[in-house]
């Protein structure tokens, strides 16, 4: 009776998990690099969360700033509502 070699497939498992590690290390170097800046990784972020206040479980409000306006959100458990949108200049600069 053959008995499989238990160390011999412990090396070949251990050596398959470094390859798939190393590819994937090798595709996230290469994502970084290729990647326009403001695609990977959250660098050059055109939202940007200026408060947020709960008001219960999974229920808050939130102002957020995209470019050329702010809008405050409604967010619950299982929908995002758009509350108020705040475009004057004046309260912009505030």
């Amino acid at each position: 009776m053959n008995q499989p070699d238990m160390m011999m497939a412990a090396l070949k498992m251990v050596l398959s998990l470094l390859v798939v590690l190393g590819m994937l290390w090798g595709a996230y170097r290469w994502s970084r690099r290729t990647l326009p800046k403001g695609q990977g990784g959250g660098r050059g972020r055109l939202i940007k969360v200026l408060a947020n206040h709960y008001l219960g479980v999974k229920k808050s409000i939130t102002v957020v700033e995209v470019p050329g306006s702010v809008l405050v959100l409604g967010i619950s458990a299982d929908r995002v509502n758009l509350l108020s949108r705040i475009d004057d200049p004046g309260v912009l600069a505030d």
